[in-house]
């Protein structure tokens, strides 16, 4: 059993139907899944869940996370943009694992399959490509969505309390600033300044 540290208890403990987190690399996104997942189930939820990750190593990485909870009725996909959902699909939870991966225009395909009932968590490290800075993500769109019942957290990765704040300091005496706060803080960055 895995044991929240204060920002993923902060989530779990939520009652807000859609959650969205930014947080920074090795702040515990996947183990957030997890237990979101193994939470949704334990409280005797038939429904079914979709787990959705920008690439197949992504969706395999969780898949090895996951595996106990693979033949409950999840269903695992990658978000690529020719995916296709049944038009009468619905599920009771869905997962987007790193969604500034993945292209804003997937959400059309989303949304109808939790607007009636279903939850949302989108957990994610904020994307840093100053060429494409302006470019729209999924992460970015669901972080300015104006629904009822949606709270955000933004987490740096020094809120994991496993990863050592020497190896932070030294991670950041070693790379640029811009790319410390995107990855690292988690800021949503728009310019290089």
């Amino acid at each position: 059993m895995i044991i929240p540290h204060l920002g993923q208890q902060a989530v779990l403990d939520s009652q807000a139907r859609y959650r969205i987190v930014a947080a920074g690399r090795r702040w515990g996104k996947l183990e957030l899944c997890r237990m979101i997942m193994e939470d949704h189930w334990q409280n005797g939820v038939q429904g079914q869940m979709i787990y959705i990750a920008p690439s197949y190593r992504m969706i395999d990485s969780a898949r090895k996370t996951i595996e106990s909870l693979v033949d409950t009725g999840m269903f695992l996909y990658t978000a690529t943009p020719d995916v296709e959902f049944e038009e009468e699909q619905s599920v009771d939870l869905m997962i987007i694992d790193e969604p500034a991966l993945i292209g804003p225009e997937l959400w059309k395909k989303l949304y109808p399959l939790i607007m009636e009932r279903g939850k949302l968590l989108a957990v994610g490290t904020p994307l840093l490509n100053l060429a494409q800075r302006n470019k729209p993500d999924l992460l970015k769109l669901l972080w300015n969505l104006s629904l009822p019942s949606l709270q955000r957290w933004q987490f740096p990765t020094d809120q994991n309390p496993a990863v050592s704040k020497d190896e932070l300091a030294a991670m950041k005496s070693t790379t640029k600033e811009i790319y410390y706060r995107s990855e690292f803080l988690a800021e949503f960055i728009t310019s290089e300044s």
